[in-house]
């Protein structure tokens, strides 16, 4: 028998082989190169992710492949592939298959841990929050934040890191005009530290590793259930007596009274989940698009004295803000949307494949990770011209390509608080600028890529004196 072994060897590995030759040949995209092959692009990544991502466009076109830690990551680039990956059902490509790294710090039953179509109905359900007459006092209120939070934090003159400062005021007002006036009252340097702790699990680390036993990780969730308690205790009291539901008009009483298309009330903790996602996924965007979009006015002059001309004839010698004059700063908007084109906080939209897909003769393979980047799509010649430009008007004319700008994502997940985050940002650089003299301390920040939110490398130092009559 054992003379029989080295002929059967033999045999086996011919087989193998011819079959391994044989075999249909699958024409997967062009891949970035690595240094190992589970690491990946890993280091460069982590580095400078527009870069890697650039250079890949330039070297492969519209599709292409890089490995990050045993993911294959397949990016979609040029205009077909872009309106492929928006349009394609979560059949095909998933989000929330893609995205379950939130669902300890968001929650069960919301967001990325339901079917598509509830997620739909919860966005709507928080719409119904954001409207017009919500918005009329949330201007009110986050005036009145800003100018308490500057008055105690800025002397007369001096410098600060706006990059801290803008994170605490946009906590601060997201806090109050989202979660209510109580969760304001309450934000004490306990509840930053919870807030803190679910925010740092919205990282690479979390993304990769949610359910490694990590200290982030198991901070992540105590302070999770913490947050919760918190949010139950007020929502437990405003039950307890209908005229608190009255006197707070805020998305927490908002998502309390509602019930999904069958008449189901949201359960309580669905309502909490829904709350710390709008904190979380908004505020840090906020705060990372405001403090870049100061930095932009700050280092364009030209730009900044158009803003504050429109500031001028807008109020026209009125001191205080109103909804109605918001919506008419549209030089402000258009330095807003040029910002978010240049520096768009979200580097990655991703989803998970769910099944082959075809694409001009590539095949992207089930169970990777397809991605649209904001950071590229915003800054290629075949999008916009010019794009390392700061250039507002560009915005002027809308753009004939849907998927051109993807500052808040696009399609069925397009993120449902874009219209507070331009009245949150608006209104806080409105009462800056009319109240302060500001200048950039330093040269221009680059990006920090080590958080999944990309904002400027802190500290971002400037020099501010109050106005001797400012116009507030």
């Amino acid at each position: 028998m054992a003379g029989y072994a080295l002929p059967i060897l033999i045999t086996v590995v011919i087989l193998a082989v011819t079959w391994y030759l044989s075999r249909p040949k699958r024409n997967y995209p062009p891949t970035i190169s690595g240094w190992l092959p589970w690491i990946g692009c890993a280091f460069s990544y982590g580095k400078n992710p527009p870069q890697v991502l650039v250079d890949g466009y330039k070297k492969f076109g519209d599709i292409f492949s890089l490995y990050l830690f045993g993911e294959r990551m397949t990016i979609m680039a040029g205009k077909d592939a872009v309106n492929l990956f928006f349009t394609a059902g979560e059949s095909i490509f998933s989000a929330n298959q893609a995205y379950r790294f939130t669902v300890p710090v968001f929650g069960k039953g919301v967001v990325y841990d339901v079917e598509p179509d509830v997620l739909v109905e919860q966005k709507k359900l928080i719409k119904g929050g954001l409207t017009t007459t919500r918005f009329r006092q949330y201007v009110d209120a986050i005036e009145e934040e800003t100018v308490k939070y500057f008055d105690e934090k800025w002397a007369s003159e001096g410098t600060a890191d706006i990059l801290s400062d803008f994170n605490s005021v946009t906590v601060l007002t997201s806090t109050r005009c989202l979660q209510g006036q109580e969760v304001r009252d309450n934000f004490t340097a306990e509840f930053a530290a919870l807030y803190l702790d679910l925010d740092a699990a919205l990282s690479p680390v979390g993304f990769f590793f949610p359910d490694a036993p990590l200290p982030a990780m198991r901070r992540r969730d105590a302070s999770r259930k913490q947050l919760g308690g918190l949010f139950k205790k007020i929502m437990d009291r405003r039950r307890a007596d209908p005229e608190e539901m009255e006197k707070h008009p805020d998305i927490m009483s908002t998502l309390m009274s509602c019930t999904y298309k069958d008449g189901t009330p949201l359960p309580d903790e669905e309502v909490v989940g829904m709350l710390v996602a709008l904190l979380l996924a908004g505020q840090h965007t906020s705060n990372v698009t405001g403090t870049w979009l100061g930095l932009f006015l700050l280092s364009h002059k030209e730009e900044l004295a158009k803003v504050m001309k429109e500031q001028d004839t807008v109020l026209q010698g009125r001191t205080h803000l109103t909804y109605e004059d918001i919506t008419s700063m549209e030089v402000l908007e258009r330095a807003m949307t040029e910002t978010l084109r240049m520096r768009p906080p979200i580097i990655m939209l991703m989803r998970r494949v769910m099944q082959d897909v075809d694409y001009k003769g590539f095949v992207i393979p089930k169970g990777s990770i397809v991605s649209v980047a904001p950071a590229l799509v915003h800054n290629t010649e075949e999008y916009w011209p010019q794009p390392d430009k700061f250039t507002p008007d560009r915005h002027l004319e809308p753009k004939s390509d849907r998927y051109a700008f993807i500052g808040f994502g696009a399609g069925r997940h397009q993120c449902s608080g874009e219209s507070f985050a331009y009245v949150q940002i608006k209104t806080i650089w409105s009462t800056l600028l009319r109240k302060y003299d500001i200048e950039l301390a330093g040269t221009f920040p680059q990006p920090d890529y080590t958080t999944l939110i990309a904002g400027p490398k802190a500290p971002v130092m400037v020099r501010y004196r109050k106005k001797v009559t400012p116009a507030l």
